[in-house]
């Protein structure tokens, strides 16, 4: 006969973090007595990636062009739970309140576009036959990182630009921009203040604008058909402030506001991680080249803050968990 089965997610787990442990209710229904070896629960997460690239290929002494999928898959999470041993299942209902832990290093639940990251809950019994599910349930599972122990880069920054051009035999003064920033941790929502000091001696350059941008890089790492990565890099904000020679020399401070829904920086190596720059470029007039300064910053992620703003964006990016009910024939 028949078999269903349920989990119901304690009310008071709005939102899952990692290391959270959550309390789970087990109902199944059996519509007579049967025999049973296990009633199991397997939590279970997948890192996907997926994507069409061009690629070319000898053929008959020529180069022709084919699309290659390349994939991979890799398992973050894998915990199974025994709930009971027995031989018989009584008919009617059966009810039973677990706890489960999260494990707290695992990556957060992100999906993307040539690649996510996924848990769920299985549900499932074990007979002489052997196993069969009874229903899936989706997780979503946010991820607390507080980098304190990496000390570098919870430091102030400072990184200083410097250029010298030559005009005929004349060897120009430099001009120098100084850049510091209090810290290069940040948590999703912050602002990332930074402060310039412009000191141009040069009667040859003339900085024409200072550009701010802010970005991600998703690095997908795809296994088959052979190993291959593949980098898409996204601006999420942008400041540009503009100059005459008037103001070539002195200071100033901007401020840069990072997203509320941004995904904490990938801390261990797994087939997707993402990761941010903040990058400032120097443009000159005339024909001198421009400067660039690229620093790796850190975002950071605490469940005071996140709760704030969760029960809107979690709403958008992602449905309430629900059972994917199967029907198990004994």
């Amino acid at each position: 006969m028949g078999l269903t089965g349920k989990i119901l997610l304690d009310n008071n787990n709005k939102h899952i973090f990692s290391g959270d442990d959550i309390n789970l209710t087990i109902e199944i229904e059996s519509q007579e007595d049967v025999f049973i070896e296990e009633i199991f629960l397997n939590f279970r997460g997948e890192i996907n990636v997926k994507w069409d690239d061009l690629i070319n290929k000898p053929k008959d002494g020529k180069i022709i062009y084919i699309m290659q999928k390349f994939e991979g898959q890799q398992i973050c999470a894998d915990k199974h739970i025994s709930i009971k041993i027995f031989n018989i299942l009584g008919r009617g209902k059966h009810q039973y309140n677990i706890m489960l832990n999260i494990p707290f290093q695992i990556p957060q639940s992100v999906e993307r576009k040539y690649g996510c990251i996924k848990y769920y809950l299985e549900l499932g019994v074990c007979d002489k036959l052997g196993n069969n599910v009874l229903c899936i349930m989706p997780l979503v599972i946010k991820r607390i990182i507080n980098i304190c122990s990496k000390s570098e880069y919870k430091q102030p920054f400072q990184t200083t630009f410097q250029k010298t051009t030559y005009w005929g035999l004349c060897n120009s003064q430099p001009l120098r921009v100084i850049l510091n920033l209090p810290t290069c941790s940040f948590v999703a929502g912050d602002s990332i203040k930074y402060f310039v000091s412009i000191q141009n001696f040069s009667n040859f350059m003339n900085l024409q604008r200072l550009s701010v941008i802010l970005t991600q890089t998703d690095t997908y790492r795809a296994l088959k058909p052979k190993e291959r990565v593949k980098k898409v890099h996204t601006t999420l904000n942008l400041m540009m402030h503009h100059f005459n020679r008037q103001n070539h020399n002195g200071k100033f401070e901007g401020s840069l506001k990072l997203p509320y829904s941004l995904i904490p920086t990938s801390q261990e190596s797994y087939l997707f991680e993402i990761s941010y720059r903040l990058q400032f470029i120097l443009v000159f007039k005339g024909f001198h080249t421009d400067g660039y300064i690229s620093l790796p910053i850190i975002v950071e992620n605490n469940r005071e803050i996140f709760e704030k703003i969760a029960d809107f964006t979690r709403l958008q990016m992602y449905p309430a968990p629900k059972c994917e009910n199967l029907v198990c024939t004994v």
